[in-house]
Formats: C-alpha cells, sequence, structure tokens
C-alpha cells in the first residue's frame, strides 16, 4: 500500500470509532489535493459537532487555515496565536516566525 492508502485506511478507522478528541498529524501530508479535501472537510465538520474537537499538527499553511484557532510554536513554546485565519495571514506568521528562529540561532 502506498503512504497515502495507509494514511486514508487509518483515519477510516479514527473516524469509525468516533471519538470526542480527534488528534491528527500531518492529515493530508501524503494526500492528493482531491482527497486533501475531502479530509479536511471531514475534520472541520468533525471540529464543528458538539461535543468533538479535533487538534492537527501540521506545517502546511492550507490545513492550518481550515482551523478556527492557529498556534504556533517554536522550541516548545507557543509564540504566536492566530484566530479564523486564512492561508495568507498563516504563511505569513509562519515566515516571520521562521525568520525569528533563525535570527535567534545565529546570535547564540
Amino acid at each position: 500500500m502506498s503512504g497515502g492508502e495507509q494514511q486514508r485506511i487509518a483515519l477510516a478507522r479514527v473516524l469509525a470509532q468516533q471519538p470526542t478528541v480527534i488528534f491528527a498529524d500531518e492529515p493530508t501530508g501524503a494526500l492528493d489535493t482531491a482527497t486533501s479535501e475531502r479530509v479536511l472537510d471531514a475534520l472541520v465538520q468533525i471540529a464543528h459537532s458538539p461535543g468533538r474537537c479535533v487538534l492537527v499538527v501540521t506545517h502546511d499553511p492550507r490545513v492550518a487555515a481550515a482551523s478556527d484557532r492557529v498556534l504556533f510554536m517554536r522550541d516548545g513554546e507557543l509564540v504566536r496565536e492566530l484566530v479564523d485565519p486564512d492561508v495568507a495571514a498563516v504563511s505569513e506568521t509562519l515566515a516571520e516566525v521562521t525568520a525569528s528562529a533563525a535570527v535567534a540561532g545565529s546570535e547564540g
């Protein structure tokens, strides 16, 4: 099986159990564009269901922008937060956080 097929099966197993909280680490990482959109749509629908929550870890601004709230972390610390962001805001903030990490790294 390909990585994308394995990822879809893992997601289907989780969704079939209807958990209260879903933890998703790079949920679209190995998927094609059309499947990524379907996965994101499903996660957003679940996240907006009463009594349910979805936590996503991603480096993809498009995936992050599908969230209601985006937290940016560096070295285990919260450094920024966006509420109801769009792709441009996530991309810009990610670039700023990455640039400040590079500056901090060159100073030490």
